[in-house]
Parts: structure tokens; sequence; C-alpha cells
């Protein structure tokens, strides 16, 4: 009997401590590892994207096959950035630069998902998985309007991944370990690539009109290099995930409000686990300038089977 209360007290005092865990342990982890909202300066905000922003890669372009070419070019700190570039028509690189020296070309660059590669804006399907973004159906409708269509593959994403900081870890370090830089530096370097991506086409092309459209992370991406880089003249941001000050330095919230004279396509899903409808429309407020649009679909954050066929009024007003 004594044995049976001594095992019983033992028993009780453990399962107190680890209530008593259960109820610290968190209130630790929110106090000194989550992540905390900060807020940038004006100037700061300007200093995160205009930093190595007149870098001037040297783009080397491999003929894949006709109108097609693989891009490649290393970016300002060295890294490797490999994609896409398409011509509207059947004619060598050449003799398309030849033929509109003298014009502007309109070229519509795409951004990618968070875990895609570039090659799903000409794929409707990559190693057996079906592009469920629909983007390739975008791409297609860019050539179709005489756009150079491009793409090139985000920091940590598809030829540019790194064993030693797969995305698992970028997202874990912050979501679980308040670690915001790795996820801050691979959206603030993907947004320097394209600026320097812009760079090198008009070094090929002389003056381009730029269009962006991006997915998701590519939305966020988007929205980010359209705020802060004039040359942009259209942006399409489809499902942009909800950022707040936790990672002020690549929320588009904080940046919009620079998109003065942008044409603006805002898409969204009014049950997207990433955004709620709320936060979008605040989204869409807080952009300056007076030509944008917004359009909702009733899905989640995978939007429906042919909703990119409401971005034919988008291309026939372009």
């Amino acid at each position: 009997m004594k044995r049976i209360f001594t095992f019983n007290r033992k028993l009780k005092i453990t399962l107190s401590i680890a209530l008593l865990l259960c109820a610290i342990l968190p209130l630790i982890w929110w106090q000194f590892i989550s992540l905390k909202p900060y807020t940038l300066t004006q100037q700061e905000k300007q200093k995160t994207y205009l930093q190595h922003a007149d870098f001037v890669p040297t783009l080397t372009l491999t003929k894949l096959a006709p109108r097609q070419y693989k891009i490649t070019f290393t970016s300002y700190d060295g890294e490797y950035v490999e994609g896409r570039l398409e011509l509207p028509s059947q004619m060598t690189l050449e003799d398309w630069r030849i033929k509109h020296m003298n014009e502007t070309t309109s070229v519509f660059i795409g951004v990618s998902a968070m875990g895609r590669n570039y090659l799903r804006w000409w794929q409707g399907s990559f190693k057996g998985r079906d592009t469920v973004t629909q983007v390739n159906d975008i791409g297609a409708m860019a050539l179709a309007s005489n756009h150079v269509l491009v793409a090139i593959d985000a920091r940590f994403h598809g030829t540019r991944k790194k064993t030693d900081m797969p995305l698992s870890k970028v997202m874990n370090s912050m979501n679980y370990w308040g670690e915001r830089s790795y996820y801050e530096g691979m959206v603030v370097d993907t947004v320097l690539d394209y600026k320097h991506l812009i760079n090198g086409l008009e070094e090929l092309f002389g003056p381009t009109d730029i269009t962006l459209a991006g997915y998701s992370m590519g939305g966020q991406v988007s929205l980010l290099l359209a705020a802060t880089d004039p040359r942009v003249g259209s942006v399409i941001s489809i499902v942009p995930p909800n950022l707040d000050n936790k990672v002020a330095k690549v929320a588009p919230i904080n940046f919009v409000e620079n998109m003065t004279d942008q044409k603006v396509w805002l898409l969204s899903a009014n049950n997207d686990g990433y955004a709620a409808v709320r936060q979008n429309q605040l989204l869409f407020e807080r952009v300056s300038s007076t030509n944008k649009h917004h359009v909702t679909f009733d899905s989640g954050h995978i939007l429906p089977e042919g909703y990119t066929e409401q971005l034919l009024t988008w291309f026939e007003q372009k």
C-alpha cells in the first residue's frame, strides 16, 4: 500500500510539472523566440531595393528550339540565375532585334509561386505534377498578344536549390524559431534578380514595356518589384499572401502606395488560407494608382479551372 501511495504521489508530481511546462513553454516561445513586428522608415524601404539595383548582368542565351532560349546570368552577389525566354514569332533572336530595333519591345515576365520553377510558365505539368496555378495558360496568352515571355527561378527554387538551405528550413526557421533573415533575404534577393534581369533585357532589346505577373509568392514579388521600379508598367498579382510587419521589408502592403502610375490587377480568393477577404481589400485600397482592378473568386488559394479567362480583357486592353 505504501508503495502504491508513493507511486501515485510521484505520478501526480510528474503530471503537475508536465502541465506547468505546457503552460510556460508557449509563453517563453512567444516572449523570446516568436517573430515580433518592426517598422521601416521610408529611407530603409528605398535602401532595401535600391542596393545593387544598377548592376547590369551579361545575359547568356542558348537556343533551345525555334523562338525559345535558355537564359542564364550571374547576379550581383555571384549567384547563378537560370530561366527561359521565348519570342512571340518564328524568327531568331537576332532577326527579331533587327526587325524591332526602332520599336519598344513588350516583355511579359512571369514570377512563379513558392516551390515552383520557371518552366511552369510554359508547361501544363512538371515531373508528373500538374501546373495547378495555370500560369502556363497565362504564358501562352502573353505570347499570343505579341509579348516576349521571360521567367527565371527565384532564390532556392528550381535550378537554384541549395542542399544546405531547402525551403523547409527557410520557412521553419521563421515560423518556429523566429529567424526571418533567410525568408526576407530570399525574397529581397529574388526581387533584385528580377531588377537585374530587366537591366539585361534593356541591353538586349533597347526600350522595353515591362509587364509582371506572379502567383502567390510570385504575386508578392511582382508587387514589390513594381512598387520599387518605375520601369514596370503593368502588374498582375495573383493571390499574394498577406504579410505584416513581422516581415516588414517583404510585405507588399508597406510598398504598394508607391505604385502611382502602373496598371495593376489583383486577383484574390474569398477562401484563401493565406489572405483574408478584408486583407486583400486593404492591399488593393493601398495601391495609389487609379488604373487598378480587383477580381475575386469563390475559391481557395488555388483558383478555379479557367480563371485565366478573366485576363482576356487585360490582354485586349494592353
